[in-house]
């Protein structure tokens, strides 16, 4: 993946943000979100995203990119371990399919962030 400059990140963040507005802006404009997990799944990532890009700052000091790598890794680590835990509850019947369905969406959402983590910062 080639290298931005800072100034080209805080862009692509800004245009994220209005990005993201514009969808759950629509969206409630145009579905009803009570009862549609469709709806609320997508309006919820979003809100997600929005409410990281808000809190965390550009690091303007580019790391270890082994240190980096390795927290990369242990994301992923952490997720595959959530998916798991999930599957192995409701396999125990501990959880309901539709509770494993709600948890599996959570960690598709997160797993997504991270994607967007590693491009956008």
């Amino acid at each position: 993946m080639a290298r931005f400059s800072e100034q080209d990140i805080t862009e692509l963040r800004n245009l994220k943000i209005q990005c993201s507005h514009a969808v759950v802006e629509e969206l409630t404009k145009r579905c009803s979100p009570k009862g549609d997990a469709a709806t609320e799944g997508v309006i919820s990532y979003y809100d997600q995203m929005l409410d990281r890009l808000r809190k965390f700052k550009l690091v303007t000091k580019r790391r270890d990119p082994n240190f980096d790598e390795s927290r990369r890794e242990l994301h992923w680590v952490a997720v595959q371990a959530e998916r798991e835990a999930v599957q192995g509850l409701y396999e125990q019947g501990e959880i309901s399919r539709e509770a494993a369905s709600r948890f599996r969406a959570n960690i598709r959402n997160r797993e997504a962030t991270l994607y967007e983590q590693d491009e956008i910062g």
